[in-house]
């Protein structure tokens, strides 16, 4: 490395000379010579860790749309995921995208959540901020960048009264629902009762659900692998495998006796009715699925689901004004796992959240309730000892 000083408009500048990877480049535009110096030292040092140096021309628009192309090409998520990613990705490449990655600063980012404050709601904002960082973090470990100016930024809070309030159903709901998806199948088929249960019973995910096959469920041991979801393009009917949502999507969930037992029922009737069509039900076939014995489509279940609400009395709307979805059903299982005594990090990984936090963002007012409960009867048991 060298410093040499130039000219420029009758002033004094200093430019540093250096090789990365055996090609020469140059910074230029340094006021003073320590401050040059200071920038040389710098370089070696990232040299020393072999890092790459930023290019300096290159723009933050630039860089997402080349890292979006690799989240396209490279990562196993979702169609509705990979546009929720481009959506976030043009708010900020609309606004400061021409910024050069070289200056780009955690104020730039606070000045765009303050513009978008008006057009978007706190949750988008934090998603899209989350992004960004997630963006600049790859670059840096990926040696594209130096740095990652957002490394210990604090991404948009969301207010209190902003933040989802899940509405599990009732314990009387529950039986409710059961009762009337018994009643439906009972008319129809177990397909659409053996749904509603295992949605209620092991709080799996629609996509996880329409996904399951035979082979992953030991119903000797007593647990269900979760490794796979069926995944729906806007438009489209029919869905494709891929994995599930997050690497701690991967799990295993242990089911009751009593669960065993509605399942083995249920598989019983598979394969009679595998049999009357000449089909044997293997353990790569689909425990819920067609006419054809192909997976379910995206809205198999929908119109049936409105009807089973109905017919089992329960509000169509939920406390908090929300259509009642199958989805709830996940986030009873949930509420049902905090009341018995589970704790959070069971919780976490029975629900296949990737961290702790965002279980507790989610249910965190059920074990608050719960919690109060516990301690108000811990109260009570202590003072009838005195």
């Amino acid at each position: 490395m060298s410093t040499h000083s130039y000219q420029k408009d009758g002033k004094t500048f200093y430019r540093i000379i250096f090789r990365v990877n055996g090609k020469q480049k140059q910074r230029r535009g340094f006021k003073t010579k320590t401050e040059a110096k200071r920038a040389e030292r710098e370089l070696l040092t990232l040299a020393d860790k072999e890092t790459a140096v930023t290019n300096p021309r290159l723009t933050l628009g630039d860089y997402l749309r080349k890292w979006f192309d690799g989240v396209e090409g490279t990562r196993d998520i979702g169609t509705s995921q990979k546009q929720r990613i481009a959506q976030h990705l043009e708010h900020i490449i609309s606004n400061i995208g021409e910024l050069k990655m070289k200056a780009l600063d955690k104020s730039d980012v606070i000045q765009l959540r303050s513009k978008l404050q008006t057009k978007l709601a706190p949750r988008t904002i934090k998603q899209m901020e989350i992004i960004l960082k997630a963006a600049l973090a790859d670059g840096v470990e990926d040696n594209l960048l130096t740095r990652n100016p957002l490394q210990r930024f604090k991404t948009n809070s969301i207010p209190f009264h902003d933040k989802k309030k899940v509405e599990p159903f009732q314990p009387n709901e529950q039986a409710l629902l059961l009762k009337a998806a018994k009643e439906y199948a009972d008319n129809h088929d177990p397909r659409w009762f053996i749904l509603v249960y295992l949605a209620l019973h092991t709080g799996m995910r629609r996509g996880e659900l329409f996904a399951l096959q035979w082979r992953h469920i030991n119903l000797e041991k007593g647990f269900i692998t979760v490794e796979q979801s069926m995944e729906y393009s806007n438009g489209e009917a029919h869905g494709k495998l891929k994995g599930p949502k997050s690497q701690a999507g991967n799990r295993t969930i242990y089911i009751t006796t009593k669960c065993r037992e509605e399942i083995k029922r249920y598989q019983l009737w598979a394969k009679e009715t595998g049999f009357k069509f000449r089909k044997s039900v293997g353990d790569n076939d689909f425990v819920l699925f067609k006419d054809d014995f192909e997976p379910l489509n995206k809205s198999a279940f929908r119109s049936r689901w409105q009807t089973i609400l109905k017919t089992s009395g329960i509000n169509l709307l939920s406390p908090n004004g929300e259509p009642r979805r199958l989805h709830d059903l996940r986030h009873t299982h949930a509420s049902n796992m905090i009341f018995a005594g589970l704790n959070i990090k069971l919780l976490q990984e029975r629900m296949g959240h990737s961290t702790a936090s965002i279980t507790l963002d989610v249910y965190g007012h059920i074990f608050k309730s719960e919690g109060e409960v516990q301690y108000l009867d811990a109260l009570t048991k202590w003072e009838a000892a005195l």
